[in-house]
């Protein structure tokens, strides 16, 4: 990551992953970033407060013929990313908002909400919660 000013950031992502579970043998994702927070960087470790936008190059080889007859595939796509971090000496919660979609057919799209929360209980013991929820199409 790297900070332009107080509240821009940029960067390039990469993710190289395999799933059984999603008929994955490998798949990798590379791409640009840019960010902007609405608190400055500087207070980052309290509160954050981002917009960012991503656009990925994707590639997937498949373990078995998918639904649409592929084994391999590279395909582009983009995404926009709301996330709200805090942190507090009580603990943390953390929420991410993505909406996504392919280049090449926008019905192929996914919105998808994480959160999480970690509550200090007493020093060494904490109580942690997570939601994660997707609408993919």
């Amino acid at each position: 990551m790297y900070s332009i000013n107080p509240k821009w950031s940029a960067a390039v992502f990469g993710d190289i992953y395999s799933s059984t579970y999603l008929n994955l043998n490998l798949a990798s994702i590379i791409g640009p970033a840019i960010e902007y927070n609405i608190f400055p960087w500087d207070k980052s470790d309290r509160q954050v407060f981002t917009i960012a936008y991503h656009f990925n190059i994707n590639y997937f080889n498949y373990n078995e013929l998918t639904i649409y007859d592929e084994l391999e595939e590279w395909r582009t796509s983009q995404a926009l990313e709301l996330s709200f971090i805090l942190r507090q000496p009580w603990g943390e919660i953390e929420n991410t908002l993505e909406a996504s979609h392919y280049f090449y057919d926008f019905s192929k799209n996914k919105l998808s909400l994480e959160s999480e929360a970690s509550i200090n209980i007493v020093k060494g013991l904490s109580l942690y919660m997570e939601l994660e929820t997707e609408l993919i199409h």
